[in-house]
């Protein structure tokens, strides 16, 4: 794992730990997510998205359907999909971090 995605996973644990909310972890993180469901229009995007469990990560994924609230960053472009890390806040329990592949529509 590179310095900088050491370095995001290590806010993102830090932001769960800390109770950050959906529409305030931008400004913790100190990096804009490629999507952030505090948004309506980002809300729409992942309702869409054809994301999946990052399998070279275990832990975590998110049921979608399940989930408040999902914000992600990028990690890196691979040929058919881009890696992404990121928090999903479930309908019950506490924010849970979560890598994933996210495919192109």
């Amino acid at each position: 794992m590179n310095d900088s995605r050491k370095s995001l996973q290590s806010k993102l644990i830090n932001a769960i730990r800390d109770s950050i909310t959906i529409c305030d972890i931008e400004a913790f993180v100190g990096q804009k997510p490629i999507v952030n469901t505090c948004s309506d229009a980002d809300r729409l995007i992942i309702q869409h998205a054809n994301i999946d469990a990052d399998i070279n990560h275990s832990g975590d994924f998110p049921k979608l359907i399940e989930t408040k609230d999902v914000t992600y960053w990028l990690v890196s472009h691979e040929t058919s999909y881009t890696r992404v890390i990121g928090i999903y806040w479930p309908l019950k329990g506490m924010p849970k971090l979560f890598h994933a592949r996210v495919y192109p529509p």
